[in-house]
């Protein structure tokens, strides 16, 4: 299982680091990390790479002093440059040293998709930007290796766990067996109700829904495999939700209108409510045992270490 930390991490990044400033010299400490300064300097650096990052919210940086935000934002900031610095020192600590070549990889990658986002596919563009903001290739390393070390603590932390840690974990937790009653759907959105309902017709006389996917002469906009969801999904419309579960047998397929598309929502498979033997809900308890540990990992590289802020 492989953690998707990168846009997360980018996302909270860029959402904090275009909002920070303040005029304090280079070298001024920020924050001490178990021996370890955090300066200006790198506070800077931070600013210019997430500014590299994100050149439309570049402008946020011209707000100034007067941006009743920016104390909050730089307290943000350095918890962040703080989380920073102690996941690379423990992956230090272990020796988890990050693959060169796979951190040559993840950083390619980043600025592959960098060029191609917000430099028009120009990389001569991109580092272009780069020079002036004085970051070196190396400095565009710093969240790949970040998400590396993060991968590989994960991995670390939770290799020890054996199948006695998850029964136990399991009986403590015993909501881990009962499965909710569940849908396997697919959407596909349409601009006139027409053609929804035609091809909710076509479905309803046993064309499988792969097929009518890839018939080139249906007019659908989108379709996509939603997997399977619960009456409490977050992430499914509360009315797709709840006509589709009203359906007779937990079958068939519904068209639900939402600004200018008509939603055609389609089931291929329900699973009842009910409970589960161990050996069906282990995934899910290794998944949630496995975070649970590293959560309380990184919470220990908190409250355990040894840290100052300055500011």
């Amino acid at each position: 299982m492989k953690l998707q930390w990168n846009r997360a991490l980018q996302l909270a990044l860029i959402l904090v680091l275009l909002l920070a400033g303040g005029c304090a010299g280079a070298d001024d400490p920020l924050a001490r990390v178990n021996g370890e300064t955090i300066t200006r300097r790198d506070f800077d650096r931070f600013i210019n790479l997430m500014s590299l990052c994100s050149p439309e919210l570049e402008a946020i940086f011209e707000a100034g002093p007067e941006n009743s935000d920016l104390r909050q934002a730089e307290r943000e900031l350095l918890q962040i440059l703080i989380n920073v610095v102690l996941v690379n020192q423990e992956a230090e600590r272990l020796s988890l040293t990050a693959d060169s070549f796979a951190l040559a990889q993840k950083t390619k990658t980043l600025v592959d998709d960098l060029v191609g986002t917000h430099y028009g596919g120009s990389a001569e563009q991109f580092h272009r930007k780069r020079k002036q903001l004085q970051l070196s290739v190396e400095d565009l390393s710093l969240i790949p290796r970040y998400e590396l070390q993060l991968q590989s603590l994960f991995d670390h932390i939770t290799a020890s766990l054996t199948e006695d840690d998850l029964l136990q974990f399991v009986e403590e937790n015993p909501h881990l067996l009962q499965q909710e009653a569940s849908l396997q759907v697919y959407r596909i959105s349409f601009l006139h109700e027409q053609q929804a309902g035609d091809a909710l017709k076509q479905l309803q006389q046993g064309k499988s829904i792969e097929i009518l996917i890839n018939q080139s002469q249906v007019p659908g906009l989108e379709a996509e495999n939603l997997g399977w969801i619960t009456a409490k999904d977050p992430f499914i419309d509360a009315e797709a939700r709840e006509l589709l579960f009203s359906l007779p047998h937990d079958t068939g397929g519904a068209i639900i209108k939402s600004g200018d598309h008509y939603h055609l929502y389609w089931v291929v498979e329900s699973k009842p409510a009910g409970i589960l033997e161990f050996s069906e809900a282990k995934e899910q308890a290794l998944l949630y045992k496995q975070y649970t540990l590293f959560q309380d990992y990184c919470n220990a590289l908190w409250s355990e270490g040894a840290i100052e802020i300055f500011h």
